[in-house]
């Protein structure tokens, strides 16, 4: 199954302002996949294709290894990898120490079962929307909401997404949830 480690966005009032900008990114000329409000996430770790046998062993040395207290986000900021001028992933910032060492020992932990370590950094964001080929204006409407705060929420567990692909984009599901109840 192919899957991933996640938060998944769980305030509604932010939820509705990246719907309002993904509107207005739609008026811009580029061609992109908008990702479905309902599937907006921060991606802690991809994991790609694995078996289903690992599931067990993932969720034991997560549970073990994560003892970090309920934390506060806030989603600020709209991004663009590779950048701004030549955009494939437009996204939203997440701005947060605590995500980022939340991001790192997700890592470090599965690591052990054998997955690779992230080696471009560890770089907190919600992706809005892929893009195929970029319209002119859409350089200027990540400029234009490059400070713009969308909100905030706390966040309280972390979960082992199961991703299925379809003709009408991926279909998610969690495998399980780890509540953040660390001292």
């Amino acid at each position: 199954m192919r899957a991933f480690i996640a938060v998944d966005l769980e305030n509604e009032e932010v939820r509705s302002r990246l719907e309002r900008v993904q509107k207005v990114m739609e008026s811009t000329g580029a061609v992109m996949k908008l990702v479905e409000p309902r599937n907006f996430h921060v991606t802690l770790k991809f994991l790609g294709e694995i078996n289903e046998d690992l599931v067990p062993k993932i969720e034991s040395l997560l549970r073990e290894a994560i003892d970090l207290r309920p934390f506060t986000v806030t989603f600020k900021g709209l991004g663009a990898f590779p950048n701004k001028y030549r955009p494939r992933v437009v996204f939203v910032n997440v701005r947060s120490d605590e995500m980022s060492k939340l991001m790192e020992l997700v890592d470090k932990t599965v690591h052990k079962l054998g997955f690779e370590l992230e080696r471009r950094g560890y770089v907190p964001h919600l992706t809005i929307a892929r893009v195929k080929a970029r319209g002119y204006l859409l350089t200027d409407l990540i400029e234009k909401y490059e400070e713009e705060e969308f909100g905030s929420m706390l966040v309280k567990e972390i979960r082992l997404k199961k991703s299925k692909l379809t003709p009408q984009g991926p279909i998610y599901s969690t495998i399980f949830s780890i509540p953040l109840e660390g001292e």
